[in-house]
């Protein structure tokens, strides 16, 4: 039997072509982020409890919003001024390869958003 291996290769585990092949997998990856804060409202339409106001969740969220960038907005701004830096043939910013972080901010999306009084 004749191959194209050098000698004593055709069975060398560690040989480059020898190597199990990969497989691509898609997967989902999920990360939560927190942002703390404090929201100005006007508690004049809400019950005084024993532990605070009893203002709605929906009402908070409103309020977050109407001060708050939301995650989603912070990507979308980032990738917009990195499209402009790559626009203005800048390949890397402060260290960082412009073109890979574009790729990285367009796979992200945010899928919920739920702001809770604490």
């Amino acid at each position: 039997m004749i191959d194209n291996y050098p000698p004593g290769a055709a069975r060398d585990p560690r040989a480059p072509y020898n190597q199990p092949m990969e497989t691509e997998v898609e997967v989902v990856a999920t990360a939560t982020l927190q942002c703390s804060t404090e929201l100005l409202i006007d508690t004049e339409h809400y019950a005084l409890s024993d532990g605070g106001y009893e203002i709605p969740d929906s009402d908070l969220q409103e309020y977050f919003e109407n001060v708050n960038l939301t995650p989603q907005e912070i990507l979308i701004k980032c990738l917009k001024i990195v499209n402009g830096l790559i626009k203005a043939n800048h390949c890397t910013f402060a260290g960082v390869h412009l073109v890979s972080l574009r790729i990285a901010l367009q796979d992200w999306s945010q899928e919920e958003l739920r702001v809770e009084q604490v």
